[in-house]
């Protein structure tokens, strides 16, 4: 992936922040505020039916597959551990390609189980997504993870965890890269509304939760943006996109792809602008200037609206 500085909004005549341009009354006018009215057996359905993150609509290499994720947990049984759990059908358990984040400190070891050397010590709040689990060991159930970079270690690893530390997310990250700038950040008006996570142009862009697409076009300091109404007041936006695969009124499941990056209206570089929005307000989480992020991991923090992939059939 290439490297890139810090960079967003640079527009010194535009309202507040990435995404908040003069023009929004306008764009108001043009979005469809319908609401969701699927039963969760509807959105289960629907996710049956939308492949989450097809190999070959990742560029990136992150895409998680169940033959990749199978292939996985082979080579690990092949390297001498014990053989995964078979899990129930309990949607409130963890499960393979589930986003999840800590909910304290957590040591992430090369092994699953207390014997394993710590690779890294992942702290509160930072985002991950399961490879493969699980394994009871050493009176824990052990997940294999992807973890996000955090203030501990900017870096992304792989390793394992127990369970008992970790929580499931209401959204999960929608591209992979870096940090560019994060929510607060002082923009010429009033201050940065979402996440910069930087990648190179034409970087896939996939849906952080399932929901109805209510505008998909331009937004003046956004670019091209998508905003996803998810019910209840709950809103993302995806902004500077260079290119768009889905149209206003369409339904996207979680992790559904939805667009490409790029460095549309106010940018100096290509990234995605990401934000959760209730009910209009901008919304902020655990975030790590400069931390390296993989694809679909959990947004940390619970708003109280279910896992983003409940009954996900894995």
């Amino acid at each position: 992936m290439a490297e890139y500085h810090a960079h967003g909004c640079t527009d010194t005549e535009h309202t507040g922040s990435c995404g908040q341009p003069a023009d929004m009354d306008w764009v108001e006018t043009k979005i469809d505020r319908r609401k969701l009215t699927l039963t969760p057996e509807e959105f289960e359905e629907r996710a049956r039916e939308h492949a989450r993150v097809p190999e070959d609509e990742n560029p990136g290499g992150d895409g998680l597959s169940r033959r990749s994720v199978l292939g996985k947990a082979a080579g690990v049984a092949a390297a001498g551990l014990a053989a995964p759990v078979v899990l129930s059908g309990n949607v409130a358990a963890h499960g393979t390609d589930e986003p999840i984040y800590t909910t304290s400190n957590l040591n992430i070891r090369d092994h699953p189980s207390l014997g394993g050397n710590v690779v890294k010590t992942a702290e509160e709040g930072t985002g991950m997504i399961i490879d493969g689990g699980p394994w009871d060991n050493d009176g824990y159930r052990w997940w294999q993870v992807r973890i996000n970079g955090c203030g501990n270690d900017n870096s992304r690893v792989t390793g394992y965890c127990a369970e008992d530390w970790t929580a499931h997310p209401n959204f999960s990250y929608g591209t992979w890269g870096y940090v560019s700038s994060i929510w607060g950040d002082d923009r010429s008006h009033g201050y940065h509304r979402g996440i910069d996570i930087a990648n190179d142009s034409g970087t896939a862009i996939f849906s952080s939760r399932q929901g109805t697409v209510t505008y998909a076009g331009w937004a003046s300091g956004y670019g091209n943006v998508i905003y996803i109404d998810h019910g209840g007041g709950f809103e993302t936006r995806y902004a500077h996109l260079s290119n768009f695969h889905v149209n206003q009124g369409d339904w996207v499941s979680a992790g559904q792809r939805i667009g490409d990056m790029g460095c549309t209206g106010n940018c100096s570089g290509p990234h995605l602008h990401f934000e959760v929005r209730v009910n209009g307000s901008d919304q902020n989480w655990p975030q790590v200037r400069h931390a390296q992020q993989w694809l679909n991991t959990a947004i940390p923090r619970d708003w109280g609206l279910g896992a983003v992939y409940p009954g996900y059939p894995y």
